[in-house]
C-alpha cells in the first residue's frame, strides 16, 4: 500500500463529491455578501447598472430583446448591452418568487453558475490525471483571487462569462488530447455563449478556434467537419449580429449606458497603472500574494516540462495566439485598468488556468508521495483561508483605499423612506449630485434621473429646470451633500419642498415657481 495514494484509494465518485464539498464550504463562507440585498462596494455603478437590467425586465415586460434600466436618460431605459442572459432569467424566478428578491436571485444565480462550471472545470482536469490533488488545480486559481471572488457573488457578468469559457477550453482540450473530436461543438458553444456575455472573452474563442481549424487543415480533416465550419461561420455571424444589434439599440433609443467601445492605454496611463494603481491596490486584489507564487511555480514548471507537452506543435503555438490576443485587447481597453479590476477577469485569468491545465496534462501520470499530498493539503487549506480573510475584508463597507468612493451607504433605507415621504410608487425621482445613473434608483426601488455637478453646477434654479424638463417632482439628496450645497446656493427653499429627513438623507419635492 505504499505506493498507492490517497487520491488512488478514492472511486471516481467519492472524488467529486470530496470537490463538490470543497466548493459548498468555500462559497457558503461567501455566504455573507449574498446576503447584501443591494450593489455596494467596489464598482459599486457597474453593479447597480447590471441589477437594474433584471429590473427593468421584471418591470417593462419579459422582451428579451429590449433590455432596459431604471435609468431614463434612454428612450424608456431602452438600452444595448451585451448578452443578458443573467438578467432575464433572474426576472424570469423572480416572477414566481416577487420583486422584492431579484437581487439575491442574481447574486445566488451568478454563485450557481460558476460554481457548477467550477466543477466541470474539476472534472475535465481529472480526465487528464489520477491524481484528484492535482486536478483541483485549475479551478484552485481561481478561489485563490479576491476580485474573482467578490464579483462571482454580485451582478457582473465577467466571472459567469470566464467560468463557462474554461469549460469549452478544456472540452478542447479533450477534443485535442483524448481523441473526442465531437467534444469540439459543445467547446465552440460554450465559449461562444462566453463571448456573448462578455466581449473580452472573444479573445480565446478566437484563439482556440483558429488553433483548432488549423489542426483540422494540417492533419487534412476539414472536408470531414464541414458542419463544425458551418458552426464556426454561425458563431462569427451570431457575434456580430449581437453587436450590430446593441449599436441599433443605443442609437434608436439614445442609451450610453453600455457602450462598446475601445478605450486604448496611452503611455501617461501605463504608467500611472504600472508605477501606482498596480502595486498599491490592485496587486492584492487580482490575487492573494501567495497565490503569484502558485502562478508563477506553474509557469516556470510548464517552461521545464516544455518538451513533455502532447498538444500538437505547429509553426505557432496556441500560447502565442492567446497572448498576442491579450496584448491586443489590453492595447485596445488598457485606459481601464486604472479604475476597474474586473477587466482582467475575462482577459488575463482565462489563460493562467490554461496554464495550470497543462501542468495537470504534463505532470498528470508522476507519482505524489503521501507526504506530500499531505503537504499539498495543508497549503491548499491555508491558501483558502487567506483568500476568505482578503475577499471579507473587500467586502466591508470602510474597506480601506476604496471608501471614500463607496456612495450606497446613505440610501440604504431609500425604498423604505419614499414611502414613508409619501411618494407615490410609480412616481420617478431625480438624485442630485450622484454619477451612477442606476446606484440610486436600486436602493430607491424607482426609475429616474440622476443630476450630477457637471449638469447644473449647484444652482438650484438650472435644478428645477431639469425636473420641470423631465416631468419629474420628487428628488433625493445625501444630507451632507445637500448641507454643503446650500452654503454655495441658499435658494433650494425657493424651488424644493422637503418632506422627509433623517441623518443620512433628504427627500423633496419641486415647487410651482411663477415667474
Amino acid at each position: 500500500m505504499d505506493i498507492n495514494h490517497i487520491s488512488d484509494t478514492l472511486t471516481t465518485k467519492k472524488k467529486e463529491l470530496l470537490f463538490i464539498l470543497l466548493l459548498l464550504i468555500f462559497f457558503a463562507v461567501q455566504f455573507r455578501s449574498l446576503l447584501f440585498e443591494l450593489p455596494y462596494g467596489i464598482h459599486e455603478w457597474a453593479q447597480s447598472d447590471r441589477l437594474a437590467l433584471a429590473y427593468g425586465y421584471y418591470e417593462n415586460g419579459m422582451d428579451f430583446f429590449k433590455p432596459s434600466t431604471l435609468s431614463q436618460f434612454s428612450k424608456g431605459g431602452i438600452t444595448g448591452v451585451e448578452f443578458p442572459i443573467q438578467a432575464y432569467i433572474t426576472a424570469l424566478i423572480a416572477k414566481l418568487l416577487g420583486k422584492a428578491y431579484i437581487s439575491i436571485i442574481f447574486r445566488l444565480l451568478d454563485t450557481f453558475i460558476v460554481g457548477l462550471c467550477l466543477f466541470f472545470v474539476y472534472r475535465i482536469a481529472a480526465t487528464f490525471t489520477r491524481h484528484f490533488l492535482l486536478a483541483i488545480l485549475p479551478p484552485l486559481v481561481l478561489l485563490l483571487s479576491p476580485c474573482f471572488l467578490n464579483y462571482t457573488c454580485n451582478y457582473m457578468p465577467d466571472t459567469v462569462s470566464v467560468s463557462i469559457l474554461l469549460v469549452g477550453m478544456g472540452l478542447y482540450l479533450q477534443c485535442w488530447l483524448q481523441q473526442k473530436p465531437l467534444k469540439r461543438y459543445a467547446a465552440l458553444i460554450l465559449c461562444t455563449l462566453a463571448t456573448l456575455i462578455k466581449t473580452s472573452s472573444g479573445i480565446y474563442l478566437i484563439g482556440f478556434v483558429a488553433y483548432d481549424v488549423y489542426r483540422l487543415y494540417c492533419n487534412k480533416e476539414l472536408k470531414k467537419y464541414v458542419g463544425y465550419l458551418a458552426s464556426v461561420l454561425l458563431s462569427i455571424a451570431v457575434l456580430i449580429a449581437c453587436y450590430l444589434y446593441n449599436a441599433y439599440l443605443n442609437k434608436t433609443y439614445d442609451s450610453s449606458l453600455f457602450l462598446m467601445t475601445i478605450r486604448p492605454i496611452s503611455l501617461r496611463d501605463a504608467g500611472a497603472f504600472l508605477l501606482k494603481r498596480f502595486p498599491n491596490t490592485w496587486l492584492k486584489e487580482y490575487f492573494i500574494i501567495p497565490a503569484y507564487i502558485l502562478i508563477v511555480g506553474i509557469l516556470v514548471y510548464n517552461y521545464r516540462y516544455r518538451k513533455q507537452y502532447v498538444l500538437p506543435r505547429y509553426f505557432f503555438s496556441l500560447n502565442q495566439v492567446l497572448l498576442a490576443g491579450i496584448l491586443l485587447m489590453s492595447i485596445l481597453m488598457g485606459s481601464q485598468f486604472l479604475d476597474h479590476d474586473y477587466y482582467i477577469i475575462p482577459i488575463f485569468m482565462p489563460f493562467i488556468v490554461l496554464q495550470a491545465y497543462r501542468l495537470v496534462i504534463v505532470s498528470g501520470q508522476r507519482a505524489i508521495t503521501r507526504p506530500q499530498q499531505k503537504g499539498i493539503i495543508v497549503v491548499v487549506v491555508i491558501l483558502l483561508s487567506w483568500s476568505y480573510i482578503s475577499t471579507q475584508q473587500r467586502l466591508s463597507w470602510q474597506y480601506k483605499g476604496f471608501s471614500d468612493d463607496y456612495h450606497a451607504e446613505w440610501m440604504k433605507q431609500g425604498a423604505i423612506n419614499l414611502k414613508k415621504a409619501g411618494v407615490p410608487a410609480g412616481a420617478q425621482i431625480i438624485a442630485l449630485n450622484e454619477n451612477a445613473p442606476n446606484l440610486a434608483m436600486v436602493y430607491f426601488d424607482r426609475k429616474g434621473y440622476v443630476l450630477n455637478h457637471e449638469r447644473w453646477y449647484g444652482d438650484f434654479e438650472t435644478a428645477s429646470s431639469f425636473f420641470r424638463d423631465r416631468s419629474v417632482q420628487y428628488g433625493v439628496c445625501e444630507l451632507k451633500e445637500l448641507v454643503k450645497l446650500l452654503k454655495q446656493d441658499g435658494s433650494f427653499y425657493t424651488y424644493f419642498t422637503p418632506l422627509w429627513q433623517d441623518g443620512e438623507m433628504i427627500i423633496f419635492k419641486t415647487k410651482e415657481v411663477h415667474p
